[in-house]
Order: structure tokens, then C-alpha cells, then sequence
């Protein structure tokens, strides 16, 4: 399973001198509300501005990725705000499995 990662911020941000874009070795998943500038070495899907459609498309997304073998997937940090606690407990626990 790739290593999720909780460290983006809007816009994300992918290795330079990667091996080029789509899933093969040493790609990074990338889930985030903007979308990366272009790159190499990153697969991007889109996070939704609202939180709970992000909440319920989050782990399908991290599936997702994960079946893709990515080297890890980075997750852009959820706005502050109460609406979007569900998806940061989301999160944390993807983080921890």
C-alpha cells in the first residue's frame, strides 16, 4: 500500500525529475482542490470544493491510487472549518493504517 501523505497544500507541488507522468515506479498520487503545475511523475484527481462530497469520494479516490501502485499519495490539508472535520478524521485515519 503507498504511504499516504497529509502535506499539500493548494497547489500541489510534485517531485521534479520523476520518471513522467501516470502510475509506474516512483509516481506520487496526488488528490488536491488545484490542480499540480505540470510535471512529471505525478497522477492527479480532483478534490471537490465541497466537504462532503470530498468525505464521500475519499477513500474510493486512495483506493484508487493505491491499485495504481503509486509510491505514495499526497492529500491536500482540508480547509479549516467544522464542515470539513469529517474528511481531516478521514484522514488521519487513512494515515494511520
Amino acid at each position: 500500500a503507498a504511504a499516504l501523505q497529509q502535506r499539500l497544500q493548494a497547489p500541489a507541488a510534485p517531485p521534479a525529475g520523476s520518471a513522467g507522468p501516470g502510475p509506474s515506479a516512483g509516481t506520487i498520487g496526488v488528490y488536491s482542490r488545484v490542480m499540480p503545475a505540470p510535471g512529471r511523475g505525478w497522477v492527479w484527481r480532483a478534490m471537490p470544493d465541497d466537504a462532503a462530497a470530498t468525505a464521500h469520494e475519499l477513500f474510493g479516490v486512495l483506493r484508487e491510487m493505491d491499485a495504481m501502485k503509486v509510491a505514495a499519495i499526497w492529500v491536500e490539508r482540508p480547509p479549516i472549518g467544522a464542515e470539513w472535520d469529517g474528511v481531516r478524521d478521514r484522514l488521519q485515519r487513512a494515515a494511520a493504517s
